[in-house]
């Protein structure tokens, strides 16, 4: 019991010093020494209060149990004296901007660390909002009158400055402990850090992107993502390291969240901050999303919105294509000369197909492209160079009719007539009527008017619109 009323009344006196402030407090505080310089103890004794006042906190609680005194400081102040009230009347100035902070316990006497002549840090504990924590208050002593400095003003005062000010660690130390603890993978450690830093004003995108990290170390993806959202938010409003921006980026492309992902992306890229995993990463986005959101047949241009992004992420990557792996250049190059194909810019698409074709010279996709390319602009000697090389590779109908093409433009219409012969073999489905034209004019190059009249009546017969061809063969088929 002596114990609990020397605690009761030792909270009593300070919160009744703290009302009692004078002006001269900051000239008498100045030279407060922020790194404490000795240790030497000062017992309690040398905050001595008025005799009348403690006499009169003995004869109300002497008798009183631990929880009976509870009862009276919680729920039955008026039942004390007017003296008595005016004191418990000091509680209110730790009640700012209607934030209720409850002094759980004073450390022990011998805790109260001198920091210069007359000025003293005494250590509270602390529970406010749930978040139990330890401040340090000040104090000091003037014509033999006690302060809480961070109490004597007259103006309100915002709860998160004292505590901020008071508090047992700087931002900076909770910062390096929130760090530790994720490296530790004590995630409900952080989120009591966290909790801490908010308390004291501080929720930057910093902050808020570890909160996400420990929400989602522990499962909890639905408050990771709010986390990883605010902090995302106030990444554009705050001067934000890198380094977060970067992992806030990889998080939305783990997420498949793309239009985040691509604009955190983009700013790592604007920054030259981990493009060698940035782009690759953007890449895969837009893989994946063409995939879910754009039918394979479909043209880009179809989806105007998807198609913008594609070729801004196409347009940064090319920028920057030096920093990345040759797999990645491929991608780059391919992609950005098939969007140069849709919008028939031919020598536009052939340059970076060489360029891809470069890195993977036995690539059929990119001979293919550039056979066509080429048979499109009438280098057919190219066209054929290109196809062959990649007929050696895979035989397919569609190189072969490139083959084919180039051949009979280069008048080897026996070896088109050949080519075309072998097309025609392996289906129907490849028996059109501009490569019968073509073979009826290889054989009609070689006067064979025969074999050349069987081809253009069929092409006719398929729905063919020639006048010239009609005319032809009228005049030369029977």
């Amino acid at each position: 019991m002596k114990n609990l009323l020397s605690f009761v009344f030792l909270l009593f006196h300070l919160l009744l010093f703290a009302q009692n402030g004078v002006k001269s407090e900051k000239e008498l505080a100045k030279n407060f020494i922020q790194i404490l310089q000795t240790q030497n103890l000062k017992n309690l004794e040398a905050i001595a209060a008025n005799a009348e006042i403690y006499q009169l906190f003995v004869e109300t609680f002497k008798e009183k149990s631990k929880k009976e005194i509870q009862n009276i400081l919680t729920n039955n102040k008026n039942s004390l004296s007017r003296k008595f009230q005016n004191i418990f009347h000091y509680f209110s100035v730790l009640e700012i901007e209607n934030e209720k902070i409850t002094i759980q316990k004073i450390s022990k006497p011998e805790e109260l660390y001198l920091i210069a002549p007359n000025y003293y840090q005494i250590p509270l504990q602390i529970s406010l909002q749930g978040i139990t924590d330890t401040i340090f208050l000040e104090a000091y002593k003037h014509k033999k009158r006690w302060y809480l400095t961070d109490f004597t003003s007259t103006q309100s005062i915002p709860l998160q400055n004292i505590l901020r000010k008071c508090s047992k660690y700087s931002v900076e130390q909770y910062r390096e402990i929130l760090k530790s603890y994720w490296e530790q993978k004590e995630y409900n450690k952080m989120l009591i850090i966290i909790e801490k830093l908010r308390l004291i004003g501080i929720e930057d995108s910093e902050t808020l992107y570890y909160e996400g990290l420990a929400y989602k170390a522990t499962g909890n993806t639905h408050k990771a993502n709010n986390a990883f959202r605010q902090a995302y938010a106030l990444a554009y409003s705050q001067e934000t390291d890198p380094q977060i921006i970067f992992e806030l980026f990889e998080f939305y492309a783990n997420a498949s969240y793309y239009y985040d992902a691509y604009l955190l992306g983009e700013i790592c890229i604007n920054n030259n901050y981990q493009i060698a995993k940035v782009i690759p990463q953007m890449l895969n986005l837009l893989e994946k999303e063409r995939k879910a959101y754009t039918p394979e047949s479909t043209k880009l241009r179809n989806s105007p919105s998807f198609y913008a992004s594609y070729k801004k992420i196409l347009d940064m990557a090319l920028s920057k294509v030096t920093s990345l792996s040759d797999k990645d250049k491929v991608r780059v190059f391919s992609w950005k000369a098939e969007l140069d194909m849709e919008d028939e810019k031919w020598l536009q698409a052939k340059e970076y197909f060489l360029k891809a074709l470069a890195i993977e010279p036995a690539n059929f996709d990119f001979l293919y492209e550039l056979a066509w390319i080429e048979n499109e602009t009438q280098q057919y000697s190219k066209a054929l160079e290109y196809a062959q090389k990649a007929y050696q590779i895979k035989k397919t109908p569609e190189i072969l009719a490139e083959m084919a093409y180039s051949k009979k433009n280069l008048n080897n219409c026996q070896q088109a007539i050949t080519d075309y012969n072998t097309l025609f073999a392996m289906g129907e489905e490849f028996i059109t009527a501009s490569k019968l034209k073509n073979r009826g004019d290889c054989y009609r190059m070689l006067k064979n008017n025969k074999l050349a009249c069987a081809d253009y009546q069929k092409v006719l017969q398929m729905g063919e619109n020639d006048d010239e061809l009609r005319n032809w063969v009228k005049k030369n088929c029977k």
